[in-house]
C-alpha cells in the first residue's frame, strides 16, 4: 500500500527468499511435511535434524539450515522413494557434499576419511579487517608469546578508544573467530576467550593480540578436522580448575 495506505496490513501469500520471516516459514513447511506426511522423526536436541529408518536397515538422515542440507542415506530403494516424494513437494538440486555453510569438505571414500576446513571463512575474515594483503603469516601458535592483554590495557582516554575502534572492529573479529572455532578451529579457543571480553572497549595491546591470531589463521587456512572411519567412539574432555 505504501504512502497511500500506511496503516494497511497485507496478507502474505508467499515468502520470498531473503525476507525477515522466510527462514522460519520454510522451516515450518519443511519439517511439517517430513514429519506428518513422510514419517520422519525429529530429535529434541537439534530441531534441524530429521531421520527415517526402516526395519531392513535402510535410512535417510539429514541436517539442514534454511534451504541447505547435508544428507546421509543407506538403501537404494528408500533413497529413490525419498527423492521422488521430495521432488513432488519441493524443487531441489542434489550434488556431492563439498561445501556446507562455509565448510570445505573433502571425502575420500577409498581411505574412508573426511576432512573439514574453512579456508573461505578465513578469507572473509581477512577481507573484513583489511588484512588480505598482509604477508606476515608465519605464526607458529594461535596464542601470542607476549603478555595476554587485560582490562588494564584498555585506554581511559575516549579519543584513543575511538581511534582503536577505527583501526579494528573487534566485534567483527570475534564473530568470525567464533564461527571458525565452532566449525573446525578449536586451536583458537583460548585467544577467542580473551578477545571476546573486549568487543566494546579495547586498546593497542588487544589489537596486536587479535592481529596475531588473524595472521596465524591466514598461515594455516587449510588446517581443519580429519575424521576417519573405524576410529573408536569416544569423547575426551579437557578442563581447567
Amino acid at each position: 500500500p505504501g504512502e497511500k495506505h500506511p496503516d494497511t496490513v497485507m496478507h502474505l501469500i508467499r515468502a520470498l527468499y531473503g525476507g525477515m520471516e522466510c527462514g522460519r516459514l520454510f522451516w515450518n513447511a519443511f519439517t511439517e511435511w517430513h514429519i506428518k506426511e513422510m514419517g520422519f522423526t525429529q530429535v529434541h536436541q537439534d530441531q534441524c535434524y530429521l531421520q527415517k529408518e526402516l526395519p531392513d536397515g535402510s535410512f535417510v538422515k539429514f541436517v539442514f539450515h534454511v534451504d541447505d542440507a547435508a544428507i546421509a542415506q543407506k538403501g537404494d530403494a528408500m533413497w529413490k522413494w525419498y527423492q521422488d516424494k521430495l521432488r513432488e513437494r519441493f524443487a531441489y538440486t542434489l550434488g556431492p557434499l563439498r561445501k556446507y555453510l562455509s565448510l570445505d569438505i573433502e571425502i575420500d571414500y577409498d581411505k574412508q576419511t573426511c576432512k573439514i576446513s574453512q579456508r573461505g571463512q578465513v578469507q572473509r575474515l581477512l577481507s573484513a579487517v583489511g588484512m588480505s594483503t598482509d604477508t606476515t603469516r608465519t605464526m607458529a601458535s594461535a596464542v601470542p608469546t607476549a603478555r595476554t592483554p587485560t582490562e588494564e590495557d584498555v585506554p581511559t582516554d575516549p579519543k584513543i578508544l575511538r581511534e582503536c575502534k577505527d583501526k579494528l572492529d573487534m566485534e567483527v573479529v570475534v564473530g568470525h573467530l567464533l564461527y571458525l572455532q565452532c566449525g573446525t578451529r578449536p586451536d583458537i579457543s583460548f585467544p577467542l576467550k580473551v578477545l571476546s571480553r573486549f568487543t566494546k572497549a579495547y586498546g593497542p595491546a588487544h589489537i596486536a593480540y587479535a592481529k596475531h591470531v588473524i595472521r596465524y589463521l591466514a598461515g594455516t587456512q587449510d588446517l581443519g578436522l580429519l575424521y576417519r572411519a573405524g576410529d573408536p567412539a569416544g569423547l575426551q574432555i579437557f578442563t581447567e580448575a
